[in-house]
């Protein structure tokens, strides 16, 4: 593993399957039983540094799932029925699930205390929140058209938050959460993608009209200040990054500005500085792990079948190698 040889390798965990990381890398839902207390094959919350195991988790978390960035809770989505006693809707919906208690609640209910009556999709998980997009009628008095919501972890009270710059609900195609819970970016049903800030509300322009057209969907760094997104033009996929109010940036790029293949995986670090891309070679595919500021590729990983996460220094990464192992690998 690594370009030049010189990583040092931990081998954390051998499991099947990772369903989600925290952007720390610190806590992994895994499905297998890698983990110390997983007796039996079955989806768990691991601490990677420790290999400790939550104990087996519900049936219904294993697909669409995000977890918070303490790993105190989760949030998924599911159109399977019966994940609560109410549930016999057939439509998708979001559930919360707290590791302490064991507990399970439904995220999208309105006042009357029922599911929405349209499909509901999970966004992201924050510390405090589980955000959401749907079109239902009847969470909230008056929404109309397909909103994003937030469900407080605490409370449980619905809130729309792809609003305008008065604060009225505005009608969304897709969105996009930070996991630290800094920013939300929402793009509008004219094809322009906004970013709000969650500190002072203040909404700014993220891609244009232009620019929109091709990126139906983006992920924020977990800090809020940066987001990526992909394009396809001639066959050819290209990576970028934009901040809010500023130029989109090709990122697939080295130092000398020339493009290397980039096939669909990017992982940027919490605070977007570095990136993990996937790279089409002709020896297969291998993660870049590039600085975003400069260009300049930091090392190569081969015989790795994904990245989980990036230190915020891009040094340290948490990666499946190819024999379904965990490992953490630090760079010189």
């Amino acid at each position: 593993l690594g370009s030049d040889g010189n990583f040092r390798t931990t081998q954390l965990l051998s499991t099947s399957h990772v369903i989600a990381a925290t952007p720390s890398g610190r806590h992994i839902l895994i499905e297998g039983s890698g983990c110390k207390g997983g007796e039996a094959f079955g989806a768990y919350l691991c601490d990677v540094q420790t290999g400790q195991g939550s104990g087996l988790l519900p049936q219904h978390v294993r697909r669409g799932v995000t977890l918070s960035d303490d790993a105190s809770h989760l949030a998924f989505h599911t159109n399977r029925d019966g994940v609560v006693p109410f549930d016999n809707n057939g439509r998708y919906d979001v559930f919360g699930y707290e590791f302490a208690s064991g507990r399970i609640r439904a995220l999208n209910v309105g006042p009357e205390g029922w599911l929405g009556d349209a499909a509901a999709y999970l966004v992201e998980t924050t510390n405090t929140r589980a955000y959401f997009i749907s079109s239902a009628s009847d969470l909230l008095p008056g929404a109309e058209g397909t909103l994003l919501y937030a469900s407080d972890r605490a409370t449980g009270r619905l809130s729309v938050e792809s609003v305008d710059s008065t604060g009225a609900a505005v009608p969304i195609l897709a969105a996009a959460a930070a996991r630290g819970g800094a920013a939300l970016a929402y793009r509008l049903a004219t094809g322009e993608w906004v970013h709000r800030s969650l500190a002072d509300s203040r909404i700014v322009p993220l891609l244009g009209e232009g620019d929109a057209a091709a990126a139906s969907r983006l992920t924020l760094a977990s800090d809020g200040a940066s987001a990526f997104y992909q394009t396809r033009a001639a066959d050819e996929h290209q990576a970028w990054k934009v901040v809010p109010g500023g130029a989109p940036v090709r990122i697939n790029r080295d130092e000398a500005n020339q493009a290397f293949p980039f096939l669909s995986e990017m992982v940027p670090s919490a605070n977007g500085r570095y990136v993990a891309l996937q790279e089409d070679t002709p020896a297969g595919s291998l993660y870049r792990v590039v600085d975003t500021t400069n260009g300049a590729t930091r090392y190569a990983l081969v015989d790795a079948l994904s990245v989980l996460s990036v230190g915020n220094d891009g040094r340290t990464l948490l990666v499946r190698g190819i024999d379904s192992t965990l490992l953490r690998l630090v760079a010189p």
